[in-house]
Protein backbone atom coordinates (compact mmCIF):
# COMPACT_ATOMS: atom_id res chain seq x y z
CA UNK A 1 0.00 0.00 0.00
CA UNK A 2 1.11 3.51 -0.83
CA UNK A 3 0.09 6.50 0.87
CA UNK A 4 0.89 10.24 -0.42
CA UNK A 5 1.37 12.28 3.11
CA UNK A 6 2.63 16.08 3.77
CA UNK A 7 3.84 18.14 6.44
CA UNK A 8 0.67 18.78 7.52
CA UNK A 9 -2.61 18.62 6.64
CA UNK A 10 -3.34 15.13 5.80
CA UNK A 11 -6.34 13.04 5.71
CA UNK A 12 -7.30 11.44 8.83
CA UNK A 13 -8.46 8.20 7.15
CA UNK A 14 -4.98 7.92 5.84
CA UNK A 15 -3.21 8.83 8.94
CA UNK A 16 -5.39 6.16 10.95
CA UNK A 17 -4.53 3.04 8.71
CA UNK A 18 -0.93 3.64 9.01
CA UNK A 19 -1.43 3.37 12.81
CA UNK A 20 -3.39 0.51 11.64
CA UNK A 21 -0.67 -1.12 10.53
CA UNK A 22 1.44 -0.72 13.36
CA UNK A 23 -1.11 -1.70 16.03
CA UNK A 24 -1.16 -4.58 14.08
CA UNK A 25 2.31 -5.56 14.10
CA UNK A 26 3.41 -4.19 10.43
CA UNK A 27 6.49 -2.19 8.74
CA UNK A 28 6.28 1.24 7.48
CA UNK A 29 8.46 3.38 5.10
CA UNK A 30 9.51 6.82 5.75
CA UNK A 31 10.92 9.94 5.28
CA UNK A 32 12.79 11.59 8.13
CA UNK A 33 15.06 14.37 8.10
CA UNK A 34 18.45 12.19 6.68
CA UNK A 35 16.79 9.47 4.96
CA UNK A 36 14.09 6.88 4.25
CA UNK A 37 13.79 4.86 6.99
CA UNK A 38 11.79 1.55 8.11
CA UNK A 39 10.07 1.34 11.41
CA UNK A 40 7.14 -0.59 13.44
CA UNK A 41 5.68 0.06 16.86
CA UNK A 42 8.43 0.47 19.14
CA UNK A 43 6.55 -1.99 22.23
CA UNK A 44 5.65 -4.77 20.07
CA UNK A 45 9.04 -7.07 20.05
CA UNK A 46 7.99 -9.45 17.53
CA UNK A 47 7.47 -6.19 14.47
CA UNK A 48 11.26 -4.99 16.17
CA UNK A 49 12.27 -8.52 15.28
CA UNK A 50 11.12 -8.73 11.50
CA UNK A 51 13.33 -5.40 10.96
CA UNK A 52 16.45 -6.99 12.43
CA UNK A 53 15.81 -9.76 10.41
CA UNK A 54 15.37 -7.68 7.14
CA UNK A 55 18.63 -5.30 8.55
CA UNK A 56 20.97 -8.49 9.42
CA UNK A 57 21.05 -6.70 13.19
CA UNK A 58 21.93 -8.78 16.26
CA UNK A 59 20.01 -6.78 19.10
CA UNK A 60 22.61 -7.75 21.53
CA UNK A 61 25.43 -6.32 19.85
CA UNK A 62 23.64 -3.23 18.00
CA UNK A 63 22.04 -0.48 20.06
CA UNK A 64 18.24 0.00 18.72
CA UNK A 65 16.61 3.59 18.10
CA UNK A 66 13.36 4.80 19.06
CA UNK A 67 11.48 7.98 17.07
CA UNK A 68 9.62 10.08 19.95
CA UNK A 69 7.03 12.82 19.08
CA UNK A 70 8.78 15.16 21.56
CA UNK A 71 10.63 15.72 24.98
CA UNK A 72 7.99 14.71 27.19
CA UNK A 73 7.73 11.23 25.57
CA UNK A 74 11.43 11.25 25.27
CA UNK A 75 11.86 11.02 29.33
CA UNK A 76 9.15 8.23 29.15
CA UNK A 77 11.46 5.68 27.39
CA UNK A 78 14.86 6.80 28.52
CA UNK A 79 16.71 8.52 31.35
CA UNK A 80 17.50 12.20 30.92
CA UNK A 81 19.19 14.21 33.42
CA UNK A 82 19.40 17.97 33.42
CA UNK A 83 21.96 18.23 30.76
CA UNK A 84 21.08 16.03 28.24
CA UNK A 85 17.49 17.83 28.75
CA UNK A 86 19.54 20.75 27.99
CA UNK A 87 21.13 19.84 25.60
CA UNK A 88 18.38 17.71 23.58
CA UNK A 89 16.19 20.55 24.01
CA UNK A 90 18.49 22.91 21.51
CA UNK A 91 19.48 20.29 18.67
CA UNK A 92 16.29 18.25 18.36
CA UNK A 93 14.19 17.90 16.67
CA UNK A 94 16.82 17.43 14.08
CA UNK A 95 19.46 14.31 12.39
CA UNK A 96 20.85 13.77 15.96
CA UNK A 97 20.68 10.33 17.39
CA UNK A 98 21.15 10.17 21.60
CA UNK A 99 22.39 7.47 23.22
CA UNK A 100 20.76 7.14 26.48
CA UNK A 101 20.34 4.68 29.07
CA UNK A 102 16.51 2.47 28.50
CA UNK A 103 13.33 2.68 31.05
CA UNK A 104 11.81 -0.65 31.74
CA UNK A 105 9.33 0.88 29.85
CA UNK A 106 10.84 -0.61 26.76
CA UNK A 107 10.40 -4.75 25.50
CA UNK A 108 12.65 -7.14 26.82
CA UNK A 109 14.85 -6.61 23.55
CA UNK A 110 15.90 -3.47 23.96
CA UNK A 111 17.43 -4.03 27.61
CA UNK A 112 19.97 -6.89 25.85
CA UNK A 113 22.23 -3.61 25.23
CA UNK A 114 20.63 -1.66 28.18
CA UNK A 115 20.81 1.70 26.05
CA UNK A 116 18.70 3.26 23.62
CA UNK A 117 19.33 5.67 20.63
CA UNK A 118 16.93 8.21 20.81
CA UNK A 119 15.26 10.39 17.48
CA UNK A 120 13.36 12.77 17.07
CA UNK A 121 13.91 13.78 13.40
CA UNK A 122 12.87 17.23 11.96
CA UNK A 123 10.31 15.48 9.76
CA UNK A 124 6.61 16.56 10.71
CA UNK A 125 5.34 13.14 8.92
CA UNK A 126 7.05 10.71 11.04
CA UNK A 127 6.44 12.96 14.06
CA UNK A 128 2.58 13.27 14.06
CA UNK A 129 2.95 9.53 12.89
CA UNK A 130 4.44 8.84 16.86
CA UNK A 131 1.87 10.93 18.03
CA UNK A 132 -0.98 9.62 16.81
CA UNK A 133 0.33 6.23 17.52
CA UNK A 134 0.99 6.95 21.09
CA UNK A 135 4.16 5.31 21.67
CA UNK A 136 7.48 5.35 20.02
CA UNK A 137 8.54 4.22 16.86
CA UNK A 138 11.30 1.50 16.08
CA UNK A 139 13.32 3.36 13.40
CA UNK A 140 16.43 2.17 11.18
CA UNK A 141 17.90 3.44 8.01
CA UNK A 142 15.96 1.63 4.72
CA UNK A 143 18.83 -1.10 3.60
CA UNK A 144 20.18 0.15 0.21
CA UNK A 145 23.02 -1.32 -1.78
CA UNK A 146 26.74 -0.83 -0.92
CA UNK A 147 27.57 0.57 -4.51
CA UNK A 148 24.43 3.06 -3.98
CA UNK A 149 25.33 6.56 -3.55
CA UNK A 150 24.10 7.10 -0.13
CA UNK A 151 23.80 11.37 -0.71
CA UNK A 152 21.29 10.33 -3.85
CA UNK A 153 19.18 7.41 -2.07
CA UNK A 154 16.33 9.70 -1.12
CA UNK A 155 16.36 11.60 -4.48
CA UNK A 156 15.95 8.14 -5.72
CA UNK A 157 13.77 6.81 -3.83
CA UNK A 158 11.27 9.76 -4.18
CA UNK A 159 12.05 9.80 -8.00
CA UNK A 160 10.38 6.03 -7.58
CA UNK A 161 7.77 6.80 -4.89
CA UNK A 162 6.05 9.72 -7.23
CA UNK A 163 6.20 7.26 -10.22
CA UNK A 164 4.30 4.82 -8.37
CA UNK A 165 2.14 7.05 -6.59
CA UNK A 166 1.07 8.61 -9.90
CA UNK A 167 0.70 4.62 -11.52
CA UNK A 168 -1.45 4.36 -8.60
CA UNK A 169 -3.54 8.00 -9.07
CA UNK A 170 -4.62 6.81 -12.10
CA UNK A 171 -5.81 3.54 -11.13
CA UNK A 172 -7.91 5.33 -8.84
CA UNK A 173 -9.28 7.88 -10.59
CA UNK A 174 -10.08 4.82 -13.47
CA UNK A 175 -12.12 3.05 -11.35
CA UNK A 176 -13.65 6.22 -9.52
CA UNK A 177 -14.85 7.45 -12.72
CA UNK A 178 -16.22 3.79 -13.93
CA UNK A 179 -17.81 3.47 -10.51
CA UNK A 180 -19.68 7.06 -10.84
CA UNK A 181 -20.79 6.23 -14.41
CA UNK A 182 -22.18 2.62 -13.22
CA UNK A 183 -23.77 4.46 -10.50
CA UNK A 184 -25.55 7.10 -13.26
CA UNK A 185 -26.60 4.25 -15.57
CA UNK A 186 -26.69 0.55 -13.45
CA UNK A 187 -27.56 -0.91 -16.70
CA UNK A 188 -23.88 -0.62 -18.18
CA UNK A 189 -22.25 -2.82 -15.09
CA UNK A 190 -25.56 -5.39 -15.56
CA UNK A 191 -24.50 -5.39 -19.18
CA UNK A 192 -20.79 -6.50 -18.17
CA UNK A 193 -22.45 -9.51 -16.34
CA UNK A 194 -25.49 -10.80 -18.48
CA UNK A 195 -25.04 -8.68 -22.14
CA UNK A 196 -27.44 -10.89 -23.94
CA UNK A 197 -30.53 -9.30 -21.27
CA UNK A 198 -28.87 -5.74 -22.05
CA UNK A 199 -28.16 -5.27 -25.34
CA UNK A 200 -31.18 -2.49 -26.07
CA UNK A 201 -29.41 -0.06 -23.67
CA UNK A 202 -26.43 -0.61 -25.49
CA UNK A 203 -28.17 0.16 -28.50
CA UNK A 204 -29.97 3.10 -27.14
CA UNK A 205 -26.70 4.55 -26.47
CA UNK A 206 -24.92 4.21 -29.32
CA UNK A 207 -27.61 5.25 -31.34
CA UNK A 208 -27.31 8.51 -31.41
CA UNK A 209 -23.15 9.11 -30.38
CA UNK A 210 -20.98 10.12 -32.49
CA UNK A 211 -17.19 8.74 -32.97
CA UNK A 212 -15.85 9.84 -29.72
CA UNK A 213 -19.24 9.18 -27.37
CA UNK A 214 -18.88 6.09 -29.40
CA UNK A 215 -15.56 4.95 -28.20
CA UNK A 216 -16.43 6.17 -24.93
CA UNK A 217 -19.77 3.95 -24.22
CA UNK A 218 -18.24 0.79 -26.11
CA UNK A 219 -14.68 1.46 -23.01
CA UNK A 220 -17.58 2.13 -20.50
CA UNK A 221 -19.75 -1.56 -21.36
CA UNK A 222 -16.16 -3.33 -21.57
CA UNK A 223 -17.19 -4.44 -25.02
CA UNK A 224 -15.14 -5.17 -27.86
CA UNK A 225 -15.57 -2.72 -30.74
CA UNK A 226 -15.16 -5.49 -33.59
CA UNK A 227 -17.86 -7.53 -32.41
CA UNK A 228 -20.50 -4.45 -31.93
CA UNK A 229 -19.45 -3.63 -35.49
CA UNK A 230 -20.37 -7.00 -36.69
CA UNK A 231 -23.52 -6.60 -35.26
CA UNK A 232 -24.73 -3.30 -36.08
CA UNK A 233 -23.70 -3.87 -39.51
CA UNK A 234 -25.83 -6.74 -39.52
CA UNK A 235 -28.95 -5.16 -38.73
CA UNK A 236 -27.82 -1.66 -40.78
CA UNK A 237 -27.46 -3.35 -44.34
CA UNK A 238 -29.87 -6.01 -43.40
CA UNK A 239 -29.53 -8.60 -46.54
CA UNK A 240 -27.46 -6.61 -48.79
CA UNK A 241 -24.37 -8.30 -46.59
CA UNK A 242 -22.34 -5.88 -48.24
CA UNK A 243 -19.26 -4.34 -46.45
CA UNK A 244 -18.74 -0.80 -45.97
CA UNK A 245 -15.82 1.02 -45.69
CA UNK A 246 -14.13 1.68 -42.14
CA UNK A 247 -15.56 3.95 -39.92
CA UNK A 248 -13.80 7.49 -40.59
CA UNK A 249 -12.04 9.42 -37.44
CA UNK A 250 -12.88 13.04 -39.50
CA UNK A 251 -16.17 14.14 -38.14
CA UNK A 252 -16.74 16.27 -41.19
CA UNK A 253 -16.53 13.94 -44.06
CA UNK A 254 -19.31 12.14 -42.09
CA UNK A 255 -21.08 14.52 -40.57
CA UNK A 256 -24.27 13.87 -42.95
CA UNK A 257 -23.89 10.59 -43.36
CA UNK A 258 -25.59 7.12 -41.26
CA UNK A 259 -23.58 5.78 -38.86
CA UNK A 260 -23.10 2.39 -38.87
CA UNK A 261 -23.24 1.91 -35.25
CA UNK A 262 -26.48 3.50 -35.96
CA UNK A 263 -29.80 1.24 -35.92
CA UNK A 264 -32.10 1.16 -38.70
CA UNK A 265 -34.87 2.46 -38.02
Amino acid sequence: MLLKLYDKNNNPQDLQRIIDILNDGGLIIYPTDTMYAIGCHGLKERAIERICRIKEIDPRKNNLSIICYDLSSISEYAKVDNNVFKLMKHNLPGPFTFILNGTNRLPKIFRNRKEVGIRMPNNNIIREIARLLDAPIMTTTLPYDEDEDLGKVPERRQKREEADWEEAESETKRRGKKERDDKKNPSREQYRKCPEEYEEDLDDDLSDADDKEIDEILDEYGVDEEDVIEEYLEDYYGENKRTPQKRRKNKNKRKNSASPYQKNR
